[in-house]
């Protein structure tokens, strides 16, 4: 434990839309060589990342923009019968046939991105409970898949013991060592 004292932050002026452009990922090491390009281009606001499965999964480029184009989609997250964000992608992946499209998302929609449902605990909760996942069951249980309750839940049920939720940061070397072991070890997706 340590006391910080001093912090330094650069800010950025916001802006109301995120153009947020998903790429087609074949596994972690394709995943690994795009965000290698990504960052030597210095275009990105924002870099996110979904396996699905190890041999596929989407990459999520964010850059910050004034106004949504004339023919461009907007895509919302927070309404209750809204996509969440990553069964949104996920559908994106499973019924687009090109490689990479692009939706427009407001500031707010995109820094919460992953607030409802609660990353993939609402997707398990669904399984779990035989209820469908559609934009009726999200509007009607919208009040139970927030984070605080969703975890609570998944504490109380015993089903915290199943899942692996973990949050971590590895130099990008290691990405790929890291997504083969996860893959090894427990075959659970989406990382």
């Amino acid at each position: 434990m340590g006391v910080v004292t001093l912090l330094a932050l650069q800010l950025v002026d916001a802006r109301p839309f995120v153009e947020l452009t998903y790429e087609r990922i074949t596994g972690i090491d394709d995943a690994v060589l795009r965000v290698k390009e990504l960052f030597r281009e210095h275009r990105l606001d924002y870099l996110d990342g979904i396996l699905f499965a190890s041999d596929h999964g989407v990459l999520c480029c964010g850059k910050l923009v004034d106004v949504v184009p004339q023919h461009g989609e907007l895509r919302t997250f927070s309404r209750p019968w809204d996509d969440w964000f990553y069964t949104n992608a996920e559908r994106l992946l499973d019924h687009r046939e090109q490689s990479v499209w692009t939706e427009y998302v407001p500031i707010q929609d995109s820094l919460f991105r992953y607030e409802r449902g609660a990353f993939w605990i609402g997707k398990y909760t669904y399984k779990y409970f035989a209820v469908p996942l559609n934009s009726f069951t999200r509007w009607l249980l919208d009040t139970y898949t927030h984070p605080r309750t969703m975890y609570s839940a998944l504490h109380h049920s015993g089903l915290s013991s199943t899942y692996i939720i973990q949050d971590v940061s590895v130099p990008l070397e290691s990405a790929s060592k890291l997504a083969s072991y996860l893959d090894a070890t427990f075959k659970n997706y989406p990382l």
